[in-house]
C-alpha cells in the first residue's frame, strides 16, 4: 500500500492551532470633573485615571497613546478643549479608541452622548470603553436598552444638581452672601467663610486714593497715569501675585491700568459696603448683561473702603452732560481695510487707525493711548506706507508701484478700491 504524503496535513494543523492575535487599540483616556463632582471622591481625576489605567494593563490588546482631562467642566454640554481635541486625534488616526471610567464621564446629555456611542464612534471605527459600566463596544454583549437608560439617568442627575446649585445661588444672593469667584478689588474673601468680604488693606488705599483724586476734580486721564507712574499693579495681576488666580487667567500678568479699570473702580457701589450682584444672566447658553433696575442689591453686607457721600460726589462725572463736539475733519472716513489685522513691532499691541490729516491715515500703538506712555517706545507708521509694504510682499515691488502710480495719481480709482482689489 503506497504512503500518502502528511505534508499539507502538517500546515494546516499548525495554522488552526496557532490562536488569532487580537487587533491592537491605541486608546485615549477621557478624564472629566466637574464642579460638583469634586464632592465625590470616587470621580476625582486622580480615582478615575488609576480604573482606566489599571483596565488597560489587563487588556493586552489595549495600549494608552494620550490622556484628555476636562476639569471643572460639566458633562452637559460637549464643548470642552480636551474632549474636542480627542475627537482630532479620532478624525486624524492618533487614537482608534476612547476608554472612560463610566458613561457620565464621556456626557451628561443623553441625546448627544447617545450619539457618540451608537453612531460616531462607530462610523470612525473607535473602540469605546465604559469600565465600571461594563460597557465595550468591541463586544456585542455590550449595549442595549440599557446604556440608552444609563444615559438618561446621569442627564436627570445633572439636571437635578443644576436646579439645586441655581436655587442655592438665588438663596445667597438675596442673603447678601458673595457668590463670585475673585472678590473685587481691595477686598479678599474671608478665610472662614468664602461668602464673606473682609477689607484688603494693602489694595483699599490705593482705591481710597482714587476716589479722593476722583472727588478734586483729576480726570481719569490723570488717575490712570498716577497708578502706571507709580507701577502700582493692575487687579488682576495684583491678584496674580497673591496666588489666588493662575497665569492663564485673563489681565494676570497685565502690567498697567487701563482706563476702563479706573471707571470700573469708580463705578462700583460695593466699596460703599453693599453687595451688587445678578447683573448678568445665561439666557440660551450666552451670557446676557441686565439692566441695573434688575440688579439685586443688598446693603450694609460688609466694611465699606469709601464713604457713601464720596461715592455720590464721584458719581457726579457721570451725570454731567456730555458736550457732543464737532469732529476735526469733515466728510466721510475711508473703510480701515487693514483693521484688527496689524499689531505693533515693539510690545505686540494692537494698533489702531487714526486721521491724521485730510486724506491721509496713520497707524499707532493702543498701548501708548490705553495704559501709558511708558507701555511702548510709539511705534508708528502711515497707512500708505504699510499697504505699499502688504501689497510689495504679495504682488512685488514692480507691479505695485505701476499699479499705484496708474490707478490712483492719476485719480483713475480712489484708493480703497485699489487696495481691496
Amino acid at each position: 500500500m503506497a504512503r500518502k504524503s502528511r505534508k499539507n496535513a502538517d500546515v494546516n494543523v499548525v495554522a488552526t492551532s496557532m490562536p488569532a492575535q487580537k487587533p491592537m487599540f491605541r486608546v485615549g483616556a477621557y478624564v472629566r470633573m466637574s464642579v460638583e463632582d469634586k464632592k465625590q471622591k470616587g470621580n476625582s481625576i486622580e480615582n478615575q485615571q488609576a480604573i482606566i489605567n489599571a483596565y488597560i494593563d489587563e487588556h493586552t490588546d489595549l495600549e494608552l497613546a494620550e490622556t484628555y482631562i476636562d476639569n471643572g467642566l460639566s458633562g452637559q454640554s460637549f464643548d470642552r478643549p480636551a474632549f474636542s481635541q480627542m475627537i482630532a486625534d479620532m478624525e486624524s488616526g492618533k487614537i482608534n479608541g476612547c476608554i472612560t471610567k463610566d458613561l457620565s464621564r464621556l456626557g451628561r446629555n443623553a441625546i448627544d452622548t447617545g450619539y457618540y456611542i451608537e453612531k460616531f464612534f462607530p462610523t470612525k471605527g473607535i473602540r469605546y470603553i465604559a469600565v465600571t459600566d461594563n460597557y465595550d463596544s468591541a463586544d456585542p454583549k455590550s449595549g442595549g436598552v440599557m446604556i440608552s437608560l444609563k444615559n438618561m439617568v446621569n442627564e436627570a442627575y445633572a439636571l437635578e444638581v443644576s436646579r439645586k446649585v441655581k436655587a442655592t445661588i438665588r438663596m445667597n444672593i438675596r442673603n447678601g452672601c458673595f457668590i463670585g469667584g475673585i472678590a473685587p478689588y481691595g477686598y479678599f474673601k474671608s478665610e472662614n467663610d468664602c461668602h464673606k468680604l473682609v477689607v484688603d488693606p494693602y489694595a483699599a488705599g490705593f482705591v481710597r486714593t482714587m476716589y479722593e483724586m476722583a472727588a478734586n476734580g483729576q480726570s481719569h486721564g490723570s488717575i490712570l497715569a498716577w497708578l502706571n507712574d507709580n507701577d502700582i499693579a493692575p487687579p488682576m495681576r495684583y491678584i496674580y501675585s497673591k496666588g489666588l488666580t493662575t497665569e492663564n487667567s485673563k489681565g494676570a500678568k497685565t502690567r498697567w491700568w487701563s482706563l476702563r479699570g479706573v471707571r470700573d473702580v469708580l463705578r462700583n457701589r460695593m466699596y460703599c459696603g453693599d453687595m451688587i450682584q445678578g447683573k448678568k444672566r445665561m439666557e440660551g447658553g450666552v451670557q446676557v448683561t441686565l439692566p441695573q433696575s434688575e440688579w439685586t442689591i443688598t446693603e450694609n453686607t460688609h466694611e465699606p473702603i469709601v464713604s457713601r457721600e464720596l461715592f455720590a460726589e464721584v458719581q457726579k462725572f457721570w451725570d454731567k452732560p456730555k458736550i457732543e463736539k464737532e469732529p476735526y475733519y469733515k466728510g466721510e472716513n475711508t473703510e480701515d481695510i487693514l483693521r484688527a489685522t496689524v499689531f505693533c513691532g515693539d510690545c505686540g499691541s494692537q494698533m489702531f487707525r487714526k486721521r491724521t490729516g485730510d486724506k491721509t491715515y496713520s497707524y499707532l500703538c493702543t498701548a501708548r493711548v490705553q495704559y501709558t506712555t511708558r507701555a511702548c517706545g510709539g511705534m508708528r507708521t502711515t497707512e500708505r506706507l504699510l499697504k505699499t509694504a502688504v501689497f510689495e510682499q504679495i504682488l512685488g515691488k514692480g507691479l505695485t508701484s505701476l499699479l499705484h502710480t496708474h490707478l490712483v495719481e492719476d485719480n483713475k480709482v480712489p484708493t480703497s478700491e485699489v487696495y481691496k482689489a
